[in-house]
């Protein structure tokens, strides 16, 4: 059983406050099963531990966490997505100052400036390792790398997993690497020992990055907090699906009588 565990933050509130409290939001994909406190940092996630007749577990609970912030594009769009339809409008200017010139010496200056003012994206070059462009406001405006809605848009990191629930093992958190471009190469997962049944804590620690100029340059430090939150272990027994019974057994069979002709109905079979 997989556990899927979306850590939502508003970073721009989160370092205004030096805090993740209201300012974190956590979403799981077990609320049919039973997860309480969904959309809040209060979030009990309901795990069910599946066992066999004899007490033998008879599938793995997983948590799978990853983290977001809220200001930062989806994870499926290039983050230069909101550059490139911002600057239409530029793109169109420029082509109708192509339209009407003919000389060869003036579409290669055109370009170029272009080129400068906009970049081969539309933007600067971004100086943080973590996003391709510089991002913008909603008025076109450049953000300046050092202010606190630069930083929104670099998504925070989950960089540790404590508390109760490890202490007391049962769950066995660890650093995974993936190919998956959703996770940028790197989540956090851990097996669940559903033989404890009951409420468990734990403690996620995320690191945010706040831009601060310091003699003329512009440094981004770390810094970590941290949100507590619930699973809820349950057991349930193996049940098979077919016949309703809890010890194994052989499928049912269709009768050999189902494929017997249906009785004629007005004269036609």
């Amino acid at each position: 059983m997989q556990n899927s565990i979306v850590v939502l933050i508003d970073v721009e509130a989160a370092l205004a406050e030096s805090s993740l409290e209201n300012n974190c939001y956590l979403i799981d994909n077990t609320r049919a099963l039973g997860s309480k406190g969904e959309g809040s940092e209060a979030i009990v996630s309901a795990v069910v531990g599946v066992h066999n007749a004899d007490g033998s577990p008879a599938a793995e609970a997983v948590l799978n966490w990853i983290s977001y912030g809220i200001s930062a594009l989806p994870p499926t769009l290039p983050r230069s997505h909101n550059l490139r339809t911002h600057h239409g409008k530029h793109d169109m200017a420029l082509i109708t100052k192509l339209a009407a010139t003919s000389s060869h010496e003036d579409v290669a200056a055109l370009l170029a400036d272009h080129q400068d003012e906009h970049g081969v994206f539309g933007s600067r070059r971004s100086t943080m390792p973590y996003l391709p462009v510089d991002p913008r406001t909603a008025s076109g405006e450049f953000v300046s790398p050092d202010a606190v809605e630069y930083a929104a848009h670099v998504n925070p990191a989950i960089i540790g997993v404590r508390g109760e629930a490890v202490e007391n093992a049962v769950i066995f958190p660890a650093l995974y690497g993936s190919p998956d471009f959703y996770t940028e190469g790197w989540y956090w997962s851990a097996t669940v020992d559903t033989n404890k049944v009951g409420r468990h804590s734990y403690i996620l620690d995320v690191q945010i990055l706040r831009p601060v100029r310091e003699n003329g340059s512009v440094t981004w430090q770390p810094e970590v907090y941290s949100v507590t939150a619930h699973i809820d272990v349950t057991r349930t027994i193996l049940v098979n699906g077919f016949s309703g019974l809890i010890e194994a057994g052989f499928l049912p069979l269709i009768s050999p009588l189902a494929n017997a002709p249906l009785p004629a109905m007005n004269g036609e079979i």
